[in-house]
């Protein structure tokens, strides 16, 4: 097997993964079932030096311990990694790390969180 081949195998598969989330969101199920939850807020980050990350939070009513969540940011976020977990019952942490080798000022913007309920209800 060679090396584009075995590159192309784990990008099927994350596609895949995907297809069935997707899937999984568009597809009826019991009255009772969970919903995705997506929530937002507008934050006016601080300027950000090489290696340091900030952290905001977002409530999120219904979110617990244990949910899947995923954020993104409307703005280009340069070089920063992007993190989100439910830090308490209705509250979601977006942890932004500086990983550019420069000082990063994000402009105001709409930060946003998509979760599905997983945890312990």
């Amino acid at each position: 097997m060679t090396l584009k081949r075995l590159m192309f195998v784990p990008a099927v598969l994350a596609l895949c993964a995907l297809a069935a989330i997707v899937g999984s969101l568009v597809q009826p199920g019991p009255a009772d079932a969970q919903q995705v939850m997506i929530y937002s807020k507008t934050y006016d980050a601080a300027s950000t030096v090489d290696a340091a990350g900030i952290t905001t939070t977002i409530n999120a009513p219904g979110a617990v311990l244990g949910d899947f969540c995923v954020a993104s940011v409307s703005v280009d976020v340069v070089s920063m990694s992007i993190t989100c977990y439910i830090s308490a019952a209705g509250v979601a942490s977006v942890r932004m790390q500086n990983e550019s080798t420069a000082t990063v000022d994000l402009a105001s913007s709409t930060w946003r969180v998509i979760i599905w309920p997983h945890g312990t209800r």
